[in-house]
């Protein structure tokens, strides 16, 4: 959490950058390496969301969403539940990028971590309402241990 905020945060208007997630506790970890970096607190809203469906962020819309490592520790209900939550708070010419881990087929290990083939995924997202492109020049970006990891851009059709 606040891996890439810290890195956004410093390019954006000030309140320009939400970070979202299930777990107070890692959203505190990000906040304390926001608070390393020098970023002030005001510059950026943190949410600790209790569902997939994103409640706690209201009406809020954004440009765009960045979901890096979120997909691959969700199973495919919830996945479903998010991708369609999204799109009221994705602005009309708005973008999610979001990773998922790719596998022959669906599977689960120890109920945290998910994999899912490159067409039942993308499916899944056109299914919700999305036009989904998988990014195949993320592959020059990602770190040699996760080869699987697949960056899909979202966008509204």
């Amino acid at each position: 959490v606040m891996r890439a905020g810290i890195l956004f945060i410093p390019y954006l208007d000030p309140g320009k950058y939400t970070g979202c997630d299930i777990s107070r506790l890692r959203l505190e970890k990000g906040m304390a390496l926001a608070g390393e970096r020098g970023i002030p607190r005001d510059r950026y809203t943190i949410v600790v969301l209790s569902t997939a469906e994103a409640k706690e962020l209201g009406d809020a819309q954004f440009d765009f969403v960045w979901s890096h490592d979120v997909f691959c520790h969700m199973p495919l209900n919830e996945c479903e539940a998010c991708l369609e939550a999204l799109k009221k708070h994705v602005k009309p010419d708005g973008r999610i990028f979001l990773t998922f881990t790719r596998g022959e087929q669906y599977s689960e290990f120890k109920l945290k971590d998910f994999w899912y083939t490159n067409e039942q995924f993308l499916s899944m997202c056109r299914r919700a309402g999305w036009k989904a492109e998988e990014q195949k020049d993320w592959e020059k970006c990602r770190v040699p241990e996760s080869e699987d990891q697949v960056m899909v851009l979202l966008t509204h059709p």
